[in-house]
């Protein structure tokens, strides 16, 4: 599967109407969003970071912050970068965390209870995990790995005669499933 990068770049109001009018004359793949708002650049196999870097060597006074995020579920994350004079800087990222849970657990355990174990998992997983940002990958080059790598990170969540365990897959895609009815569990604190 091929994944597609979507940049949302925010700059001055004169500057990105100046940019979309060009665009749309010289058929570049910048979409309009909206009046006072951002452009945004759809790309494949990687951010469009070497643009904004030419972009912003080309507009040297101009101080463009961007938000790249893709459709790829199993590392989503987004990312914020601030790009002026040729040069960029990291501000931070930030994961979008799925979780997908099976039907028996949709049925047979409390809402409340699937919702504390996801809010443990994002809070060891943001502890543990480390995020590389798209700097730091071979930009516009296609990945070779396995986009449905199991990590070895798994979860167990033990609560009210209910065991839930988690399977991490990739670094941001989560299932999570019930087990059956264990003895072990009454003797944990509800």
């Amino acid at each position: 599967m091929i994944h597609e990068y979507y940049t949302t770049v925010k700059a001055s109001d004169d500057f990105w109407k100046q940019l979309v009018s060009k665009a749309t004359e010289e058929k570049h793949p910048i979409g309009f969003i909206g009046e006072n708002v951002a452009f945004t650049i759809t790309t494949k196999y990687g951010p469009a970071i070497r643009t904004l870097i030419e972009l912003s060597n080309r507009f040297p006074k101009e101080i463009f912050e961007a938000t790249i995020t893709t459709n790829d579920l199993y590392n989503n994350l987004i990312e914020y970068y601030e790009f002026r004079s040729g040069t960029t800087s990291l501000n931070h990222l930030e994961p979008i965390y799925h979780f997908v849970c099976s039907e028996e657990t949709k049925q047979k355990v409390d809402p409340i209870i699937v919702n504390q174990f996801k809010e443990e998992i994002i809070e060891a997983l943001n502890r543990l995990s480390y995020f590389e940002p798209s700097t730091e990958r071979k930009i516009n080059q296609p990945s070779n790995e396995k986009k449905e790598r199991i990590s070895n990170i798994c979860f167990e969540y033990g609560r009210r005669r209910k065991l839930l365990t988690a399977t991490v897959m990739g670094t941001t895609y989560i299932k999570i499933n019930s087990d059956a009815y264990s003895e072990e569990l009454d003797s944990l604190p509800v």
